[in-house]
């Protein structure tokens, strides 16, 4: 098995007595040893975790599976290129007034132990974003002692604003980018949403 210098050093897990074999696509790093016994140990990417270390039964098992594992990484990143290259092309011709219009309102549904709910009115729609800004929320029915179902009170704006990127994930299924990773924003459906509390 040919040897090929990586691009750069990744710290990786090597047994005493592996060689090596790197293809530098895709990070993929095998350290294998054909006596005493066939084993080989399994790299990708930019990990330095090991995907899998095996013995095999003999040296012609080892190599048909260090193949396959070349063979399978390289047509799940290929594949995984092809989807963000099918994605890009269609975030491209994105326009948000396709999906949104100024007075839409879209909603924020988050917690951990209770369920908060931020409503958002849509104040300006750009190019391939929205501006939103804070509205207040009404109780609409009690369900529990702390939880119910409530709804925006469209016009009645709070101080909270945020200025959200828009994607196409797929064919017009819109998916609004939050300014925190723990907010996922969505389009409100015009459906009352659960909210719990605590005291």
């Amino acid at each position: 098995m040919e040897s090929i210098k990586m691009e750069k050093s990744i710290n990786r897990y090597r047994p005493q007595g592996y060689s090596c074999e790197v293809i530098n696509t895709y990070g993929i790093q095998v350290f294998y040893q054909e006596t005493p016994y066939p084993a080989a140990i399994y790299y990708r990417g930019k990990s330095g975790k090991n995907c899998g270390h095996y013995r095999y039964t003999n040296v012609d098992q080892m190599k048909e599976r260090i193949e396959e594992f070349i063979q399978r990484v390289n047509g799940r990143e290929k594949e995984k290129e092809a989807e963000r290259a099918k994605k890009k092309e269609l975030n491209a011709g994105l326009r948000a007034k396709d999906f949104f219009a100024v007075g839409d309102i879209v909603v924020n549904s988050w917690g951990w132990e209770q369920t908060n709910v931020d409503f958002y009115q849509v104040t300006e729609v750009l190019n391939k974003k929205i501006r939103v800004r804070e509205i207040y929320a009404e109780m609409t029915e009690y369900t529990q002692s702390m939880a119910g179902m409530c709804t925006p009170i469209k016009d009645k704006f709070g101080e909270v604003e945020y200025l959200l990127g828009l994607k196409l994930w797929a064919e017009n299924d819109i998916h609004i980018c939050s300014p925190k990773s723990y907010y996922y924003f969505r389009k409100w459906s015009g459906c009352p949403e659960y909210v719990s509390w605590y005291a």
